[in-house]
């Protein structure tokens, strides 16, 4: 009974003494976001880097940025996964194979199955899969095969076998209940003194760390053990009876000879080579299940943990430790630092310290102890001399060891700094306005407040020997100027929109390599001494702007963003870490020569520092493939050289990515240019979506503090703007102009005709017209011969009528010598001439010409006229008065009234 309660007490004295301790950084999966089984039996990786695991679902297949999930047949159980080449392998219930990944990332089966007599796997289970060379090895409890790639062979075994391991090129597994056996030649060989184990259950077996020879063999219940020619000894007596209760179910040798156990109850153990333990991760202090299924080291040193419950990636090749306070008994760290071989904390309650806390196996969590006196917000740890200065919401303290002695009473010691040419001086920023503290002896005393500024002062910087500028939480940017002894203000000039800040609050402020920079949240800014104004830092701001600057000392700056740190040398980046700093002004400090200190939102975290740590060259960022809008057709990018075409009417893309830096928060940016010169952050995971890309050739980029990557995409035009359509279109187009060429030819033509019949027609009108014309002149001319033949021989008929009469009048009177003969012949020719049908004939001759038209219609309308009615009506048309008509036929007025009338 004694010796029980004593094995409890040292377990749970050991369990205490690993709680909280620095351990690497740790990131868990969970089912939430894998979305499989909570259960993952086995791990492993390509050389193209994804990870798979063996999940009670089917296959896990993960990139850096997308999980995948490949169910077997009938939902069998994945019990194994081993990658090698391009073939991950996979052991299930009855059931052994491998997956082949095609090009856009899909995986499909190929059965092993038929290689093998059918009844040989209907009830196994192959829990374990390895490889030497070409040869894999798939085992089960009772049964193990190697595959060349061609055939199966299958071992004959003493008895039942645990795991098969393959160490330094021997291939050795446990029989149980015989002891170990190494194969050789295809036949198995007991190892000397391996009797040991017959009835045990070994967990693993590997090299021993830092041991030419021997094996290290871990049980499930009765701890963990050295098998060195022959004898066998307890490897770690201290922690034996703790493995025995733990229950060790994986241990792994690591590339950097660290020793992992995993166990069942407690999580998992990092030993060093001279057994001193590294690091203990369980769920006190983040790992989400102390269950470690499996282990598996990736080919950058990471280890991955299949759990119980999920998934765990502890970065064990990262020069990074951290102190996760997940109870809350440090509280926030706002800064850090380390004097005389003790390690100072301080958080929003107070200043912790440890001794020798430095080490890699690191502190406990209940071995800080509080600083009496020094309850409250810290807000600055900084070494002044041999002593330390410890700003405080209450005031000012000197920390010697574990004392805590008050030197002000001003609230809120923000920031201090050294005044240049009096080292013996140092400037303070407080709540209420500066103070100065000076030298007396070993100590510091405080010296005054400094009058004429008493706003919040929460960063001071000197650049010249009287100018200081400070900036408070909402008080802007400002320059004082003091005189001789810094007890009076002689100046004070604030910097804001006219000196060329937009934004003026909030302002973080740093000197970098003696250039004053200003980040106001959005961009940062550059003081130009000799216009006095505040510039645009094109370097500072060259594709990335969303960072906060610490300067660490002469050489080294770091950015800062929401969830990772970047260390600058200069312009050079050294380190990026994916952790979430603290933006305080005193959260970055180096604690030795060698280790960095970082005030994390929980906790703290060590860097090892080394210059030639430098950021890896080339990119882990892999564009990969385009899904289409219906999101069943990839487009696999294979050669980035050249574009890729898509048609038109799949102009709706997704572009998919990943990268194999495993981390817990990635943040993507990305343009498609020509339209977008700003860069975007990424909002899915694994890839962006174009929605109806216009027709055109475009180039996306993405980038990411992992890398570059970019490709060109071409978006067809659609049928109707195809080449061959366009073609087709400058056929139809000349064709078109042709035929309209000839049409409006044609029409010229009928148009011309047109007019040229219109103008003939015209011309024949005019001529009409013109002979019209004449015609009229010429009537009008008859018309006047007619008037004047009418006159004539009206005239002519009045001559010979009065001829006649004097004729007659001389006859009568007797006076005349004229003969009877002679008087009849004049008077037969006067009556001749009197009668003037020959005359009449002329005139009628005339009148028809003149007015033919009245004598058709005359005679149409009235056929009864005779000749003299229509002679007479002639002379009426012509207008005669009856005393020159009457002449014409030879009679009186009278009776020619007569004849009118009728």
């Amino acid at each position: 009974m004694i010796r029980k309660y004593f094995f409890a007490f040292i377990f749970f004295w050991l369990l205490g003494q690993i709680q909280a301790q620095h351990t690497p950084d740790l990131h868990n999966y969970k089912v939430s976001e894998y979305k499989a089984h909570n259960q993952n039996w086995a791990v492993s990786q390509t050389r193209d880097l994804w990870m798979y695991f063996a999940n009670t679902d089917g296959l896990l297949a993960y990139n850096g940025n997308q999980w995948s999930k490949y169910p077997l047949k009938n939902n069998k159980i994945i019990r194994s996964v081993h990658c090698v080449g391009d073939r991950i392998y996979t052991g299930a219930y009855g059931e052994f194979g491998y997956w082949l990944r095609d090009d856009c990332g899909m995986h499909h089966y190929q059965s092993l199955n038929d290689l093998i007599p059918s009844k040989s796997m209907e009830k196994e289970e192959i829990w374990h899969i390895t490889s030497e060379g070409k040869d894999v090895y798939f085992q089960s409890f009772s049964l193990l095969m190697k595959y060349d790639g061609k055939t199966i062979k299958k071992f004959e075994l003493p008895g039942s076998i645990m795991f098969l391991n393959i160490i330094q090129g021997r291939k050795v597994i446990q029989s149980i209940g015989y002891g170990i056996f190494e194969i050789r030649d295809d036949d198995h060989f007991m190892l000397d003194g391996s009797d040991f184990f017959a009835d045990k259950t070994v967990t693993g077996i590997s090299a021993l760390p830092n041991c030419g020879q021997g094996f290290l063999i871990a049980t499930s219940t009765h701890g963990v053990f050295s098998l060195v020619d022959g004898k066998v000894g307890a490897w770690n007596p201290n922690f034996q009876n703790y493995f025995a209760e733990s229950q060790v179910n994986k241990i792994l040798l690591t590339q950097e000879n660290i020793l992992l156990i995993g166990t069942i109850r407690d999580g998992l153990l990092g030993f060093n080579a001279d057994g001193s333990l590294k690091f203990h991760i369980q769920t006190s202090n983040g790992l989400q299940n102390n269950t470690i299924l499996a282990m598996s080291q990736d080919n950058k040193g990471h280890l991955w943990l299949g759990l119980d419950k999920g998934i765990a990636l502890v970065k064990m090749s990262e020069n990074i430790l951290f102190y996760k306070d997940d109870a809350g008994n440090l509280g926030t760290v706002y800064s850090m630092i380390k004097h005389n071989d003790m390690l100072y904390v301080g958080t929003n309650q107070g200043v912790y310290y440890y001794n020798n806390a430095i080490k890699q196996y690191g502190p406990q969590s209940n071995a800080f102890k509080l600083v009496k006196g020094t309850q409250g917000q810290v807000w600055e740890l900084k070494k002044v001399g041999d002593v330390i200065i410890c700003g405080h919401n209450d005031g000012t303290f000197i920390i010697d060891k574990a004392k805590a002695t008050k030197i002000s009473d001003v609230t809120g010691g923000w920031f201090t700094q050294n005044i240049k040419g009096r080292e013996d001086w140092f400037i303070q920023g407080t709540y209420t306005g500066l103070v100065l503290y000076i030298k007396d002896g070993q100590n510091y005393k405080f010296s005054h407040k400094i009058n004429g500024y008493n706003e919040p002062v929460k960063k001071v910087i000197q650049t010249d020997g009287d100018q200081i500028w400070v900036t408070g939480p909402n008080t802007g940017l400002t320059l004082l100027k003091f005189d001789a002894s810094f007890k009076n203000i002689t100046a004070a000039k604030k910097y804001a929109e006219k000196e060329g800040l937009k934004r003026w609050q909030n302002l973080d402020v740093n000197l970098l390599k003696e250039r004053l920079i200003v980040f106001d949240g959005n961009k940062h800014y550059f003081y130009d001494r000799t216009a006095d104004v505040f510039k645009e830092d094109t370097t500072l701001n060259l594709n990335d702007t969303n960072y906060q600057i610490r300067v660490i000392n002469d050489s080294l700056w770091a950015k800062i963003y929401a969830d990772s740190l970047v260390i600058m040398n200069g312009s050079k980046a050294h380190l990026v870490h994916h952790i979430s700093v603290n933006r305080d002004y005193n959260s970055i400090t180096f604690l030795d020569d060698a280790t960095l200190g970082v005030c994390l939102n929980e906790g703290y975290a060590t860097i090892k520092w080394k210059s030639s740590l430098a950021v890896k060259n080339g990119s882990a960022l892999n564009i990969y493939k385009i899904v289409l809008g219906d999101d069943q057709t990839c487009l696999p990018i294979l050669d980035k050289a050249k574009p890729i075409s898509i048609d038109f009417i799949d102009n709706t893309i997704k572009v998919h990515f990943y990268d194999n830096e495993y981390m817990p928060t990635k943040t993507y940016y990305y343009r498609l240019l020509p339209f977008d010169d700003e860069w975007k952050v990424v909002s899915e995971q694994n890839f962006v979506e174009f929605n109806n890309l216009t027709s055109g050739n475009y180039k996306f980029e993405l980038k990411s503090d992992q890398g570059f990557e970019a490709i060109n995409v071409q978006i067809l035009p659609p049928w109707y703007k195809s080449k061959l359509f366009l073609l087709l279109y400058g056929l139809l187009f000349g064709f078109g102009f042709w035929w309209l060429k000839r049409y409006f030819d044609h029409q010229l033509a009928v148009q011309k005709e047109k007019l040229n019949a219109e103008n003939a027609r015209l011309m024949r009108e005019r001529l009409i017209e013109l002979e019209n014309d004449r015609l009229v002149q010429d009537n009008l001319t008859k018309s006047k011969e007619l008037a004047n033949a009418t006159m004539h021989l009206v005239q002519k008929n009045e001559l010979l009528q009065e001829i006649k009469e004097e004729l007659m009048q001389i006859r009568k009177s007797g006076d005349q010598i004229l003969t009877t003969k002679d008087f009849q012949v004049m008077m037969k020719q006067i009556n001749e001439n009197l009668t003037v049908q020959e005359d009449k004939k002329l005139f009628n001759a005339s009148f028809e010409d003149v007015h033919e038209a009245f004598f058709k219609k005359i005679k149409a309308t009235y056929p009864d006229l005779s000749s003299d009615d229509l002679r007479l009506a002639a002379y009426l048309r012509m207008n005669l008065a009856s005393k020159d008509i009457a002449p014409l036929f030879n009679i009186s007025i009278r009776g020619l009234e007569n004849k009118r009338y009728r």
